[in-house]
């Protein structure tokens, strides 16, 4: 689990997108949860990563987690741009 500094750093980056997305002229509900989420998906693949290379006999080389991260994003994505598509 991260520890307490670790997700009170967090606070100012969604705090500071949550601000921006409130205060923009042509605000809308759908583009502040979208950047939310951005925001969840990249921390938690920066965690993933972390705990993926902790072991350094056994952990993966750069290109093997990118490509591994690459193919969950599409697994994730496809079904909402299929369905966003149609």
């Amino acid at each position: 689990f991260p520890t307490i500094w670790v997700v009170s750093s967090l606070l100012p980056i969604v705090g500071g997108v949550a601000l921006a997305s409130m205060t923009e002229a042509s605000f809308n509900w759908a583009g502040f949860w979208s950047a939310m989420a951005s925001n969840l998906s990249n921390q938690s693949r920066n965690v993933l990563s972390k705990k993926v290379m902790v072991n350094k006999e056994e952990s993966l080389d750069n290109i093997t987690l990118f490509s591994i991260i690459t193919m969950m994003s599409f697994v994730l994505l496809f079904t909402p741009a299929s369905l966003q598509a149609a």
